[in-house]
Parts: C-alpha cells; structure tokens; sequence
C-alpha cells in the first residue's frame, strides 16, 4: 500500500512470513487503519471497499500530498497459480508537466496477460474467484456490521449467493427456458383459435343454415362434417351441368362448320365474277408488255449511236484545249528567254561584288569596335567616379567606428561588473529563503495545531451531545426490555390451548393465564429500539474515538513544538512577523536582482557589439586600400581605351556608318538574288521546251482519234435505223413505250390474275360437290338462328358451372384450412397443458412441490451439506445447545423459498428464527456458516477454494467461554492450512493468539508490521 489510507508511506505485509501459523491477529488503535488492510484487499480485487461505510474515492490518503500517488499492489494464489494486480484510484499527482489529474487505473497479470481495462480486470478476477463483490463479503470478509448477512439473508439472496458458486446457473436458464416455451405455446394456441375463427368467416357465401349454426356455436367437429356433405350435393349438380356443356360443344360446332362452308361458296362465287370483269384489262396489258419487248433492240443500238457521239465530241474538246495551251506555252518561253541573257550578263559581274563586298565589311566592323570602345570608355568613368565616392564614405565611417567603439568598451564594463554584484545579492537571498522555508513549516503547524484545537472543541461538543443521546436511549431501550419480560408470561399464555401443554410447567390445564401488558412492546418494536441503541453506542464511540484522535495529535503537536496549545496563537503571530520582515526583504533583493541581471545578461550582447565594431573598422581599412589600388588600374585602362578609339576612328574618316551600312546590304542582296534566279531560270527553259513538244505530240494523236470516231458513228447509225424498220417503230418510239419498272410490275400482276382464275374455278367447283352433301334448303340465315341459341344455352351453362365450381373450391378450401388449422390446434393444446404442468414444478408454482422451483431444490441438498458442516462447529462453539436446520416453514407471498435458516435450542426444546439470537450468539452462528460453506465449496471441487478468511470485529459481542470455543474452532482450522485473520481489540485475542499484524499511528500516519 502507497498513500492509502492512512498509510501514507509504502507499506508491505508478506503473509509468508507467518510460517503457516494459519490464525493472525490484526490488532492497534481505534481509527490507526486495521480494517484500511482489508479494505486494500477488497479495493485490489473488487475495486471496492470491504464494507459499505467506506468508498474508494476516499482511499488516497490525507497525510499524502499531491506529490504522492496513492496505490495497492496484491499478489495471491487461486488454485495453485499466482496471479498479481495494481490499482489506482482517480486522483491528482506528478506528471510531466507538474500537478494533474489520474484517472483510475488497473494492471491485472495472469497467464502471461496483462488487463489494463477496468470493467474487464473486474469480471475476470469474478470468473477466477467465482464470486461477486457481495458474496465475497458475506463468504470470505466479513466486516464490521456485515458480519450476520449469510445467515440471516433471505433464500433469494442466498440463491443469488450459492448460485454463482455452486453453478446452478444452467438450471436456472432450463427455468426459464420452460416459461418461454409455456409462453411461445400459449400464443400459438391463441393464434390457432383466431386462425381457426377467421376460417369460418371464408364460408359466409355458403348460405346453408346448418353450417351456420355450427359456426355459431364453434362446433368445428359439425363444421367439417356439413361442408363434407354440401361438397358431395354441388359435385353432383356439377358433373351434370359438364355433361349437358359437351353436348352444347357438339351442336355448336356442326353448325359452325356449316355456316363456314356455306359462307365459303358465296365468297368463291362473287370471286370468280370479279375476275371476269379484270379479263379487259389484262389483255391490253399483256399486248404492252409484247411491245416493249420488241423495242428493247433498237433501244441498244440507239445508245451505242449516241456514246459514239458523245467520244467525237470529247476528242474534240481535248484537241482544241491542247492547241490553246500550246500557243500560251510558247509566249511564256520567250520571255524566259529574254530575262535569260539579262542574268546572264549580271552572273559575270560576281566576282567584282564580291570583293566590294569585303571591302563594306571591314568598314562595318571598324564602325562597331569604335562603338564598343566608346561603350567601354563611358563604363570606366563611371566606375571610377563611383570608386570615389565610396572612398569619401569610407574615410566618414572610419571616424563614426572610433566613437562608437568607445562607448562600447564602456558598457561592456559596467555588465561585467553587474554580474558579480548578482552572484553576492543571490547568496544573501538564498538565505533568507532558507530561513523562510524554516518560518512556513513553523505557521504549517501552528495552523493544524490551531485547526485541531477547533476541531477538538466541536469534537468534544458532539462527544458530549451523543454521550447524553445514548444514555436516554439506554434508559429506554432498559425501560422496554424490562416491559417485554414482563410481558413473556402473557405472550406464551395467549398462545395456549387447551389440552395442550404450557410450554414453561408442562400443565394441559391452564386455569389462571397471565394476561398481555397494553404498554409493553412487542418483539419487533423491542428489537428497533435494541437497533436504535445499538446505533446510539456507535456513534457515542465514534465520537470518542475522534475526540482520542484529535488530542493524541495536538500532544504530539505540543512535544514536536515544545509549548502548550493555549499559547498557540502568540507563536502564530510572532511567526507571522517575522515571515511578513523576511518576505520584505526578498522583494526588496530579487527586485535589485532583477535590475542587475538584466544589465549582466547584456554582457555577452554588448561583447559581441565591440567584436563587431572592432571587425567593422579593420573591414573599413582593408577596403580603402583595395579601392586606391583598384582607381589606380582603372585610370591606365582609360588611356589604352582611348588611344585605340583615335586609330579606328582615322581608318573610316569622312564615312558614315549608316550609310556603309546601306552599301554593305544593297550589295549583299544584289549578289545572293543573282545566284539564286540564273540556274533557276535556266530549269524553266529547259521545262518549258519539254512541255511544247509532248504538246505537239498529243495533238497529232487527238486528231487520228477523231477521224477513226466518225466512222464509227456513221456505222452505229446505219445499224439503228436498220433495227427500226425491222421493228415497224418510228424514230420517237421511246415516248410511247413504259417506264421498266412499270412493265416489271405488269408481267408479276398478269401472271397473278392467270393464277388466281384457274385456282378459283377449280376450289369453287370442289365446294360446290362439298354444300350438296347438306340438308336440302339449309341457308346461311337458318344456321346463325341455330348458333345464336346455342350460345345462349352455353353461357347460362357455364354461369351455373360457375357458381357451382366456387362453392367446391369454397367447400374444399374451407375444409382443408379447418382441418389443418383443428388438427394443429389439438395438438398445441396437448403439448401446452403439459409444458405448462412442468414448468410449474420446475419454477416453484407448483403446489405439488410446496412451491420450492428446481434450482433451490438442488441448492436446499448443497445448503443441507453446509448447514451439516456448519453445525459441527456451532455445537461445539455452544456447548451442543443450539443445532441449524433449514427451515420448513411455509412462507408467506410469491417469493424465493426454501433456503432460509432456523435454530434449534436444546435448552427450550422450541425451533425458532435465527434472526433471534442474540449478537454473541449471531457470531458464533455466522462463523460456523461460514466455515461450513467454506468446508463443502472445497469438497465439491468446483474449482473454488477458499483458503483464507477474514473477520473484522465481533469477538466483542462473546463472553469468556464463548470467545474460548471461537478461539479453539479458529486454531483447528491449521490442520486444515486455511488461514484466518481477525481485527479485535479484544486482549484476551492478543495474548491467545501470537501471529500479530501490528499497527500503529503518529502524526505523520501509520505503520503496519508482521509480528510472529
């Protein structure tokens, strides 16, 4: 434990270091931090205390500062295996950037893991203990006032308790699962009821009175039975009508065959007169087609006379083209010619341009090395000038450098001598901080000693006040117990019978009963104000307590500070004085601190600003030189500069450079254009020679082309003319003659015709052989008459067939939905009422069982085998007087039962609840319950073992025979290596028992050490 409590340094208890001796003792002072150890545990574990008085938001310890972190570190053995954590609770403490807030923390190790989670650290240490926060209070630490709960608990909280340990867990899911099928069953068999009613609502179209009546009283059996009968009747009626339709089918169609045939030798007829009227048409048409066959011939021959044609004339055409661009071909070649021997003349004069050309160019370049000496020269002077000019500023610089230099050294100085007068002034407050710091402490604890001295005042006060509650309370809770026992005589007389025994003399007769007292109160009202008293004391010793606490502080208070507590307030305000002197002077030297720092830490700023200065000057006199050496070189560069301008200006004197410049580029493009245009006028001549011959060429082959078409024409005309007379057509025979597509058409539309008039003939006379074979004078009119009436009898046929055909599928729906629907029903019903009947049993509903449900039969067997091992101590412990038994008792109400306690006291022969015992007799009770239940959880081997105990308190309650049977029924338990720890002041404990945890407190906090 670190800062826990009021443990504020780290404490370590080893339980090894017991050496088996399995009974220890937690003994010190009222309020010095014995139960603060289980409350470790239990914080450790469960992430909380061991008793409900306490909360862990409260376990950081109030002699910690924000300095420390409170902390509980545990390591402990579950089945063999050893398993470690650490928890922290929210807090503030160090961080990294001083004071802040921590939130709770865990770190769990087990099995190589480490849980860092607080939910899931917590539900893991409940699944390896297999027991909860409550349940590990009630079985393994027993605390102050929690002690009794096991025992006198109720079987729903024992059920809750024996559950998670003995896992009854799945029988407790087998339960519930039975009410949920009980459940599931009851709706189904609700649902089938209405499924079974909406059924009967499908037969209203059904108007029959019997069904109805049935449906009426939900006789479904009669139901099912009359659809059954009025499915067998409609049947019948339908086989019928289907019957009376083919014979309709029949008649139908004869007469719709005759109708067709007779309809069809009209149709042939009326056909056969309309093609004889086409007969006309048709023949003129056929006469055309003959016509333009014949002139297909002469068509030929006219096209091949008229493209004959059409060659002349193009040759023609190309001929007189060719002449035209001949003559212009000729034209455009002696002008070639004449520009010819004008270049021709102008390429043997090259050579002489070409050295004036030379000559022009030296010209232009003099002309530009005299620009770019002058641009040189220009350069140079300004250069110079500004050289000058920099050489003037650098003279006024070097004397501003001497200046500042001076002023500098002189700062530089007086820094230097700052910063020894702070190191002199900081060890003068160095001290007085010391004695400062001497001067807090002192009011610190002049302040607590004065805080206590209030605080014992309002101590003492309460002390008083409670003191005076609990003596009243006493008095009646003295006054009340008295009226009670007074009162007994009538109680046990109100209870007798006659011809039963009294249960103080034996008598059967019971002449004189002792009457009820009105102002006596009854059990319940006398165990309130018991409570009422018992609570009074409490609070009286806690006031003591506190009052104890807060003196033993100011005596230490008064040794440490060496003078009583009345004269607290005079050495408060002589320390004050002197703290407010003190604090006066430290203003007063950090303030002249702060002024000379400031001017030292200038120190190194101002050193560096000489340096500078100092390096600026020497810059200055280094560039003076470079820049009179540098004037020097450029005056001489000036001389050569100008020199060379003078000759170049004497080799172009009386010239002008633009108009060298002109020269230079007139001549220059006279020579490149004579160059370039003499080969190429030479190419166009030569072209231009080519292209008059091959002209002259083609003309001669146009012409033999033309002549050769013009005897062909004379041919094709002869032949065309021939081809006419032959065909008896004029010259115009094309007018008269249809378009191809129209005689295309014509032929497909007369071969048609031809076809449909031998088709026609031949299926009129079959027809005609077909209608003979008919009654005589059957006519188309007599037969429709006949299918009309059928028709009629058809549909009201089929309307019945209808009608019929919806009531048996009406029948037969009804009876397959309400047979299924019934069928499943009865079914449900059966499994309904007997999941019903078990689940009952299994969950206590059952008068049968005497209401116990399954679960706590099977936790009343493992209750019985405790109360068994708790028995072998509690009869040990009472000298056999009193025996545990669960009890029979028929409870009141709908709640848990079958799991709570009785005690039976030898002394009286009566059976009786244990919530009657006395305290004294409650812990001896509880001790052997908890010892026992202990005892079985190890025989059952459900892996739980508990090993260990823990009992805060309650020795107290024991008289010295009593607390000697306790005492043996804890040391026998070393046979068994289970440990047991007990906090008590009782000192006949600690002289019986030699294994201590010693705890003592001071001022400063507590201290807690293992004594064997």
């Amino acid at each position: 434990m670190t800062a826990f409590g009021p443990y504020k340094e780290r404490t370590v208890l080893d339980f090894t270091e017991f050496n088996n001796q399995s009974l220890f003792l937690i003994s010190g002072p009222t309020g010095s931090g014995k139960t603060t150890i289980f409350d470790a545990i239990a914080y450790a574990l469960y992430d909380d205390a061991s008793g409900a008085s306490r909360n862990k938001d409260s376990f950081k310890s109030d002699f910690a500062t924000d300095e420390d972190l409170c902390q509980v570190a545990f390591t402990f053995e579950v089945n063999g295996k050893e398993y470690y954590i650490e928890r922290r609770p929210e807090q503030k403490g160090p961080g990294k950037r001083g004071i802040i807030s921590h939130s709770s923390s865990v770190a769990f190790h087990h099995d190589g893991q480490v849980t860092t989670k607080i939910m899931d650290a917590n539900k893991e240490i409940a699944q390896l203990l297999a027991l909860t926060y409550d349940q590990f209070k009630q079985i393994v630490m027993l605390p102050q006032g929690e002690f009794k709960r096991l025992l006198e608990s109720d079987s729903k909280d024992k059920e809750a308790i024996f559950r998670n340990i003995f896992g009854t867990e799945v029988i407790l899911t087998f339960q519930d699962n039975l009410k949920k099928q009980v459940s599931r069953l009851n709706k189904e068999v609700e649902g089938n009821r209405t499924e079974l009613r909406a059924s009967f609502t499908y037969l209203s179209r059904l108007e029959d009175e019997s069904l109805q009546k049935s449906q009426e009283e939900e006789d479904t059996e009669a139901v099912l039975e009359r659809l059954r009968e009025l499915q067998a009747d409609y049947l019948q009626l339908a086989a019928g009508i289907t019957a009376q339709q083919k014979e309709q089918a029949l008649e139908l169609t004869k007469a719709g065959n005759q109708l067709a045939q007779l309809q069809k030798l009209e149709i042939l007829v009326q056909r056969e007169a309309e093609l004889a009227e086409q007969k006309k048409h048709f023949d003129v048409l056929e006469k055309q087609i003959i016509q333009y066959e014949k002139a297909q011939t002469c068509l030929e021959a006219k096209r091949i006379l008229q493209k004959e044609v059409q060659t002349r004339d193009e040759l023609e055409s190309e001929l007189k083209n060719k002449k035209e661009q001949f003559a212009e071909t000729g034209a455009v070649l002696e002008e070639e010619r004449v520009n010819f021997l004008t270049l021709a003349a102008a390429h043997q004069n090259l050579p002489l341009w070409r050295q004036d050309l030379k000559e022009l160019d030296k010209q232009v370049e003099t002309f530009a090395l005299i620009g770019k000496l002058e641009q040189n020269v220009r350069v140079l002077e300004k250069v110079q000038a500004e050289a000058q000019e920099e050489y003037s500023d650098l003279a006024t610089k070097a004397e501003q450098l001497i200046e500042e230099k001076t002023v500098a050294s002189t700062q530089l100085k007086e820094s230097q001598t700052a910063r020894v007068d702070v190191g002199t002034k900081k060890d003068a407050v160095h001290e007085l901080k010391h004695y400062q710091a001497g001067l807090d402490v002192q009011l610190k604890e002049l302040t607590a000693m004065q805080k206590l001295v209030e605080m014992h005042r309002e101590a003492r006060a309460a002390f008083m006040e409670a003191q005076a509650k609990a003596e009243t309370q006493h008095q009646v809770s003295v006054q009340a117990t008295r009226l009670f026992n007074q009162n007994m005589a009538g109680l046990l007389a109100n209870g007798l019978e006659d011809g039963s025994a009294c249960p103080v003399c034996g008598s059967l007769d019971h002449p004189l009963p002792a009457p009820l007292l009105a102002e006596a109160p009854t059990e319940e009202e006398l165990e309130a104000i018991q409570d009422k008293t018992s609570e009074a004391d409490r609070l009286h010793s806690q006031a003591a307590e506190r009052v104890g606490n807060i003196n033993k502080q100011l005596e230490d208070l008064e040794k440490l500070l060496g003078f009583n507590r009345e004269d607290c307030s005079v050495h408060f305000e002589k320390a004050k004085k002197r703290l407010s002197d003190t604090l006066a002077q430290l203003l007063e030297s950090e303030t002249q601190i702060a002024a000379l720092q400031k001017i030292a830490d200038q120190q190194e700023q101002r050193n560096q600003l000489l340096e500078a200065i100092q390096e600026q000057e020497k810059n200055t006199h280094l560039r003076q030189k470079e820049l009179e050496t540098l004037m020097q070189t450029r005056e001489q560069q000036l001389r050569d500069e100008n020199a060379t301008l003078q000759e170049q200006l004497a080799l172009v004197k009386g010239l002008t450079q633009s108009k060298v410049k002109a020269d230079h580029d007139s001549l220059a493009e006279k020579i490149e254009a004579t160059e370039k245009d003499y080969p190429l006028v030479q190419q166009e001549i030569t072209a231009l020679e080519k292209e008059i011959a091959v002209l002259a060429t083609t003309q001669g082959s146009l012409e033999n082309q033309i002549a050769s078409a013009l005897t062909r024409i004379a041919e094709a005309r002869e032949s065309y003319h021939g081809k006419l007379a032959a065909a008896q057509l004029s010259d115009d025979f094309e007018a008269q003659l249809m378009p191809r597509a129209q005689v295309e058409a014509a032929k497909n539309d007369l071969g048609n015709y031809q076809d449909e008039v031998k088709v026609t003939a031949r299926n009129l006379r079959d027809q005609e052989k077909l209608v003979a074979a008919f009654p005589e004078n059957l006519a188309v009119a007599t037969v429709l008459a006949t299918i009309d009436s059928l028709e009629v009898r058809g549909e009201k046929l089929a309307q019945e067939s209808k009608r019929l055909s919806n009531h048996i599928q009406s029948i037969e729906s009804g009876l397959e939905n309400i047979s299924t629907t019934y069928e499943r029903g009865k079914a449900l019903l059966q499994e309904f009422g007997r999941m019903k009947r078990i689940s009952e049993i299994a969950n206590g509903q059952s008068s049968e069982t005497g209401r116990l449900s399954f679960e706590r039969y099977v936790l009343a067997i493992y209750y019985d085998e405790i109360v068994q091992a708790a028995n072998k101590r509690l009869t040990q412990m009472t000298d056999n007087r009193y025996l545990l038994l669960r009890s029979e008792r028929e409870a009141k109400g709908a709640g848990a039962k079958g799991l709570e306690l009785d005690v039976f006291d030898h002394y009286t022969g009566q059976m009786r609840s244990v919530k009657t015992l006395s305290g004294g007799e409650s812990f001896k009770a509880s001790l052997a319950l908890a010892l026992g239940l202990s005892d079985v959880m190890q025989q059952q081997s459900g892996g739980i073992q508990i090993d260990t105990l823990f009992i805060d308190e309650g020795f107290g309650t024991l008289d010295p025979e009593s607390l000697e049977q306790a005492i043996q029924t804890l040391s026998e338990l070393n046979a068994n290596g289970r440990m047991v720890g007990i906090i008590s002041h009782v000192d006949e404990l600690k002289a019986r028992i030699p294994a201590h945890i010693k705890v003592t407190h001071s001022a400063s906090g507590s201290h807690a050490e293992i004594v064997v």
